[in-house]
């Protein structure tokens, strides 16, 4: 069976268009799957500076919060402390004051004798 060369072109012509439009939805293809390529890798990126700034964030607002309580605690001992150490001070000058008045009665009453002194 003998075939010409016109019967076999509209064959070749329709494996060539065949295959340039097979080849235009490969192309087409990879552009969807470049552009999903890139979406996914921009989603990612979000994904993962979001996954950073959060915890940042929130490790941000509970130091500072902390740092609030700690500053207000701090003041309450310093106003704790300047009241016992005023209540001290207290104590030591009547103490002082209390020995100042009996070495007065002392003096007044004539002097000490060294007997007297000693008990």
């Amino acid at each position: 069976m003998a075939v010409s060369y016109h019967e076999e072109a509209p064959v070749a012509l329709e494996l060539s268009a065949t295959a340039g439009a097979a080849s235009g939805r490969v192309d087409e293809a990879a552009a969807t799957d470049a552009r999903r390529s890139r979406g996914t890798a921009r989603a990612l990126g979000i994904l993962l500076v979001a996954s950073l700034a959060v915890p940042a964030l929130l490790f941000a607002v509970a130091a500072w919060q902390n740092r609030s309580l700690l500053l207000e605690e701090g003041a309450i001992r310093a106003q704790r402390t300047a009241a016992i150490l005023e209540q001290q001070a207290a104590a030591t000058f009547q103490l002082y004051e209390q020995v100042f008045d009996r070495v007065e009665e002392r003096l007044a009453a004539g002097g000490a004798d060294p007997a007297s002194i000693q008990s």
